[in-house]
Order: C-alpha cells, then structure tokens, then sequence
C-alpha cells in the first residue's frame, strides 16, 4: 500500500500523576502493527513515576511536554494544536489501544468522517463491552433518555482537519467535553462508519473522573444540550430539546428523592407520586415507574 493510502494516526495522550498505568498505555500504541502513527503526550507536571516511563518511551514519542495545565480537555487541544495526523484521538494515561487498532482504523474510516468501533470495559472484577451503534448529534446528547445510541470516546476516531475546523476541544469544560466535541462535529460531519472491532480497553477504578464526579458530567451535559440548541446548523428542534430537557430535570429530581430515601421509603413514594401528579406526563415517564420499582421491591437504592 503507497504512503498516500496510509493515513497517519495522532494519538494523544493527556496525562497526569498516572504512573502506575501510563506504561500500558504507551506501550499498547508503540506496539501496533501498523506504523503510520505519532504519539503525543502532554502531561500536566505529574509529580509521581510518570516521567521516568515518559523518558523511557520518548525516543517513540513524535512530541511531549510536562507541564501545568487547566485541565484535560485544554491537555488534549495542546496536543490537537501540535499534530500531524490525518486521523485524531486521545487514550487517557489509564486506557489503552486494543492490538491492531490503528491498522482497523487506516484502513475502515475511508471518505466517512468519524469511525466508530467496540470499547472493552474493564475493572478489577468485570469486564463488559460497549458497541458504537445509531451516533448522530441528537442520539448522543439524548443517550440515557430513551436514545438507542451507544458509544464510547475510546473507540471514536474523526479526521483532524474537520475537528479543527469546529475549533477543536472547547477547554472551558471538565467532565463532558468529549459529548460536546462529537456533538458539534456531527452536526456538521454526520457520515459514521461502524466497525465491530475492538479499537480500545476503558480502565474503571475508583480514582477515574467517570467514577467520582457524576454531578458535574450532569451540569456539563446541560450545557451541551444548550450549545445545539443555539447551533445554527443543527436540525434538531426547540420542541425536542424543551422535552429532553424536561425529562432530564426530572430523572435528576428522582435521583435526589431516592438519594434522601434511606429507611424512608414510603415516603420517597408519596413524594414522588405527589410531584408526579403536579403535571400528567410525569406519570407515564419510565423513569417514574422505573424508581418506584426500586424503593418498592429492591434492597439496593443506588440510582
């Protein structure tokens, strides 16, 4: 295959203080089989083992810097700002590429703009997978609220060029820039080509962001909804968005009501029922009948 039909693969990995992971994941991406790829590292002046393995690796590593940073998502534009690649993502410093991705990857997103392929979730008791299906602009911001969409960040690849053309990684956000980076860039680039392959392994531990900041993935989730509605190239309507809204305020009352339930059930229930009956639609929402259920017959009350 002639240079010009391998594209080159950027690879950025943002990184902070995760010495004790960032060596996997170094070494998942200098291991691929397919070599038209840069690596890239920004880490934000970690003070652990991190640099030792960082200087191990860096005669692979196309650029790095250590240094403070405001966070993720501006460590991740830092690397946007420096790269070479055709084809663009990240892999954070406690994930890690799947073997033989980046040859699935040159090879499957062909004219389409964004390819999107399986992510293996793991932790130290289980191990799951998320299959990449239905991505659009609405499917992602409405996903958890009745969407079919399923995708995880890992395992999304789009072109460099198109993702700088949207301004890239908006770096004011902590929690859900990635949701309103694809959010934006399908708007404007929708053709998503799907492979079932394994592109990416998701490491879930206690000290990861998905696991200890919830609340602030929700308000950052909200404010995304709001950046499409005021899009002047989204075709989503004022309609649609007032109602995923509405269902949205809604599921994170229930959340509340069932985090103040403790040995309180009964309650939770009246208090739920009288809110619900306060306006018809609430009633019928699965997300009411879903969280009676769980203060009725279950144990367990984690939302």
């Amino acid at each position: 295959m002639s240079k010009e039909k391998t594209p080159l693969v950027s690879i950025v990995v943002p990184s902070l203080n995760q010495g004790r992971f960032i060596e996997h994941t170094l070494r998942s991406i200098v291991e691929q089989s397919y070599n038209r790829w840069e690596l890239i590292v920004i880490d934000g002046g970690s003070t652990d083992g991190t640099l030792d393995v960082i200087e191990r690796y860096q005669h692979h590593i196309h650029y790095w810097v250590s240094e403070p940073d405001k966070g993720q998502a501006d460590a991740i534009q830092k690397g946007l700002d420096v790269a070479n690649g055709q084809i663009f993502n990240w892999i954070n410093s406690d994930d890690c590429l799947a073997p033989g991705a980046l040859e699935v990857i040159a090879g499957a997103l062909g004219d389409n703009d964004l390819l999107a392929g399986t992510t293996v979730n793991f932790s130290a008791t289980s191990r799951f997978r998320t299959i990449s299906r239905n991505i659009d602009a609405w499917s992602l911001i409405a996903d958890g609220l009745g969407s079919k969409c399923s995708w995880h960040q890992p395992a999304l690849w789009v072109r460099t060029d198109k993702l700088r053309s949207i301004g890239g990684i908006d770096t004011t956000m902590d929690y859900r820039f990635d949701l309103d980076l694809y959010v934006r860039y399908l708007v404007r680039y929708p053709r998503v080509v799907y492979t079932s392959d394994v592109l990416a392994y998701f490491r879930i531990h206690p000290d990861s962001k998905t696991s200890t900041s919830q609340t602030s993935f929700r308000r950052e989730h909200y404010q995304v909804i709001e950046k499409l509605r005021n899009n002047s190239l989204s075709s989503v309507g004022t309609l649609q968005v007032e109602r995923l809204l509405r269902s949205m305020r809604w599921k994170d009352r229930l959340v509340d009501i069932m985090l103040g339930a403790k040995g309180r059930r009964l309650r939770a229930v009246r208090l739920i029922l009288s809110e619900a009956l306060s306006e018809p639609w609430r009633i019928t929402n699965r997300y009411t009948r879903r969280y009676l259920r769980r203060l009725l017959f279950r144990r367990n009350l984690k939302h």
